[in-house]
């Protein structure tokens, strides 16, 4: 667990090479030294400074670093979504302000914000500015400069990113994570900073500490503006976490003759508070509280005054008007209507006292009863549908709150992935961001944007994973309730299949216009009724092209039967059986192999690999041992092999062991950050193959290795076909004309692959 962490700050303002001691681009909010860990929104950091006349910049430098820290604060939602709104709030204030000005007297700005939480750092820049930290020595810059990767350089050229007030909305944020140790130190500085020093001298200065650094700097800007923030971290102290010191505490300077310079604070939505005016003791918790209790006035009086606005923009209030109006209307109406009763009808002859009064009580009542009725239920009803209306709006406008609260938390973990340097947090942040995006869509399926957001994140882990998604020209079906091809073989445009449920040989034909095309005497070739060169068929094994060579005189398709036979295709459709010496001792031929007419047999039972010479079109020599005496592996998990001078044998577990002269090579498979090898079923290369593929079955993949192991990239079918990799058998490439097949339980694919591009040595 990391030790908690407290900060230092240190403020350098320097103006034509004078320090100042105080400066308006600069601010802080934070109620302690100690950087607070968990949820919340952590100690904030800010710089700002703007192009133009000196006269009014200091009212700009205020309202900037105001905005910010308020914007930042008020913007629901994570650190990201925070950072990024509040510098696009503070662009359209400095956009505004430009509209309302001459053009002489436009200004551009630039902003540097550092998050501090636990121990995680969230820097977002505009413009030039950025955040530096030094940590053991290795300085890193956000956002990262073109050359970063330059371990030599010398100066870095700043990073391209919009500054603020040059256009009405900001298109980009430059926003970046880190984690951050004790004594390491961050610098929230202008863009005169990499201008003015060299990454060596920044990197040699801060080894004496703060104060070395501080030193430098002021040396080094003797002629010229610089501001920053120096924040250095320390382990907690005990005391400091029980008083919650505060930041222009006594005894935290810098010495050696270093002013210490105080900060501007600024809070949530509190103005003029300085730091100086907290005294020591208890006054300081007392002013914290209240500054927080006036700040959560402030806040909720925000709230309602923008829940009225939206309320009266929206038009709900109107609808709520109209809705009273026509209520009212009904209660007048119903109050005329008994007015009318309640007086007497003219020409109406004079009864008894006694009868009249009697009469008259009982048409009253009955009049007030029926005409209230119809009344008080109208207003039921309008009442219940207006609250009903309501609720509906508000619960609207709560979800499309919550949805653009998602949204912009997904993209601020997808900015943080991107500018990520270790693949481990740039995929935990994508992932972050699927979560968020995939709660997006839940509340709207359709949303363009989201559904964008989610294929931009997709994008974003293709190509950290170096994943190259396929998309397939032609496909051969196998649906029977027996099928179950495990083997093929390419041979310039004829593909052969085996199909190990049906005891089947198939064969197409490759064409370049249409995909597979069927023979003209079909595609079966051999079943379990034939008796290809007088051998019944019980179990087909494997299959491989054999090339003429080493006295072999033919080129043909070579298929191992029943674990002790031969066969080969002569001709189109004919087969005739191949001789071969001491099969008969075979324990379990796992596979077979084929190099410049030797026949190669990988007997998995007694952990070794026969060579047989060819003899004519047979094998009738009996077989070396190409293993030698003191190669001791044990074969007994192998499930393919492949050969281009080399032999590569592939084992259950994902381990490929390679062999040259009989003895075995050191060989491993590199680079495979994201999921190593799991269920692998084929490998396959040739002599003129630059690369290695290797079925991935378990992770659904094709993985492409070049021939030391080192991982080039994977295949993957589109996402919507993803069942099409369910249950890999065997892959084929032919890197020639760029074409793949890829075999399943189900189907025979075909698809082209692209080239990988060119890099210059």
């Amino acid at each position: 667990m990391s030790a908690k962490l407290s900060t230092q700050v240190t403020q350098l303002s320097i103006v034509a090479g004078t320090q100042k001691e105080s400066a308006t681009n600069t601010g802080l909010v934070e109620t302690s030294s100690r950087v607070s860990a968990g949820a919340g929104k952590g100690n904030l950091y800010l710089l700002v400074d703007v192009t133009g006349d000196r006269s009014g910049e200091e009212e700009i430098h205020r309202e900037l670093i105001q905005i910010l820290s308020e914007e930042y604060f008020r913007v629901p939602g994570g650190i990201v979504n925070g950072l990024r709104q509040a510098i696009r709030a503070a662009n359209a204030y400095l956009y505004e302000r430009n509209t309302e000005s001459l053009p002489l007297w436009h200004r551009l700005g630039e902003v540097s914000c550092a998050v501090l939480r636990g121990n995680d750092l969230y820097t977002a820049s505009a413009g030039a500015a950025v955040v530096c930290v030094l940590h053991r020595g290795r300085l890193r810059i956000f956002p990262p400069p073109s050359s970063q990767h330059r371990i030599l350089a010398t100066v870095d050229e700043p990073p391209v990113l919009p500054s603020l007030g040059a256009e009405t909305y900001l298109p980009q944020v430059g926003v970046c994570h880190c984690y951050i140790e004790a004594d390491d130190l961050i610098l929230v500085a202008s863009s005169a900073l990499m201008q003015l020093a060299t990454r060596q001298q920044i990197v040699e200065a801060a080894e004496s500490g703060p104060e070395g650094l501080s030193r430098t700097l002021i040396s080094l800007a003797s002629h010229s503006d610089l501001s920053t923030l120096l924040i250095h971290t320390t382990t907690a102290q005990t005391d400091q976490m029980r008083h919650g010191e505060g930041r222009v505490a006594a005894g935290r300077g810098i010495a050696s003759g270093i002013r210490r310079l105080p900060v501007p604070r600024v809070g949530k939505a509190v103005k003029g508070i300085p730091a100086r005016t907290v005294v020591s003791g208890l006054g300081r918790p007392i002013a914290a509280l209240w500054a927080l209790i006036l700040g959560s006035c402030a806040g909720l009086a925000r709230g309602t005054r923008s829940f009225f606005t939206w309320l009266i923009s929206s038009g709900v209030l109107a609808t709520i008007g109209r809705m009273v109006s026509a209520a009212c209307a009904a209660l007048l109406q119903g109050l005329g209507t008994l007015s009318k009763r309640m007086l007497p009808e003219p020409g109406v002859a004079h009864q008894p006292m006694e009868t009249t009064y009697v009469r008259s009580v009982r048409k009253v009542g009955a009049g007030r009863s029926k005409a209230f009725l119809p009344l008080l239920g109208a207003l039921s009803v309008v009442g219940v549908v207006a609250l009903i209306a309501t609720g509906l709006v508000i619960q609207s406008h709560s979800r499309a709150v919550h949805f653009s609260q998602l949204m912009g938390e997904a993209q601020g973990e997808i900015d943080l992935a991107r500018a990520s340097y270790a693949p481990s947090v740039a995929r935990e942040h994508f992932g972050k961001a699927q979560e968020l995006v995939d709660q997006a869509l839940q509340m709207r399926p359709s949303d363009a944007e989201a559904v964008t957001l989610r294929e931009e994140i997709h994008l974003g882990l293709d190509e950290m994973d170096r994943v190259v998604r396929l998309e397939f020209s032609a496909q051969v079906p196998f649906v029977g309730p027996d099928d179950q091809p495990s083997r093929m073989v390419l041979h310039d445009k004829d593909v052969y299949v085996l199909d190990e449920g049906t005891q089947q040989l198939y064969s197409y034909v490759l064409d370049s216009l249409e995909g597979f095309q069927q023979p003209a005497g079909g595609a079966v070739l051999l079943g379990p009724e034939s008796s290809p060169g007088d051998v019944a068929v019980q179990e087909l094994n494997d299959l491989v092209w054999m090339e003429s060579g080493s006295g072999r005189e033919n080129s043909n398709v070579l298929l191992l039967i029943n674990g002790r036979s031969l066969v080969q295709l002569d001709g189109l459709r004919e087969f005739t059986s191949v001789s071969v010496a001491d099969s008969d001792l075979w324990g379990d031929p796992r596979a077979i192999g084929a190099y410049s007419g030797y026949l190669y047999v990988l007997d998995a039972e007694q952990d070794r690999i026969l060579k047989y010479p060819p003899t004519g079109s047979s094998y009738d020599s009996s077989p070396s041992d190409y293993l030698q005496h003191d190669t001791n592996v044990d074969l007994s998990q192998s499930v393919d092999l492949a050969i281009d001078g080399y032999i590569y044998v592939l084992l259950r577990d994902g381990t490929i062991l390679r062999f040259v002269g009989g003895q075995q090579e050191p060989f491993s498979i590199s680079g495979l950050s994201d999921q190593d090898l799991q269920n692998p079923t084929a490998i396959f290369t040739y002599p003129e193959a630059e690369y290695i593929y290797v079925v991935d079955a378990g992770n659904q993949r094709i993985v492409q290795l070049d021939k030391e192991g080192a991982f080039v990239r994977q295949f993957r079918p589109r996402r919507q076909e993803g069942e099409l990799f369910r249950s890999l058998r065997d892959v084929v490439v032919n890197e020639a004309t760029g074409q793949v097949l890829i075999l399943n339980s189900n189907a025979l694919l075909l698809s082209s692959i692209p080239e990988l591009p060119h890099v210059e040595q």
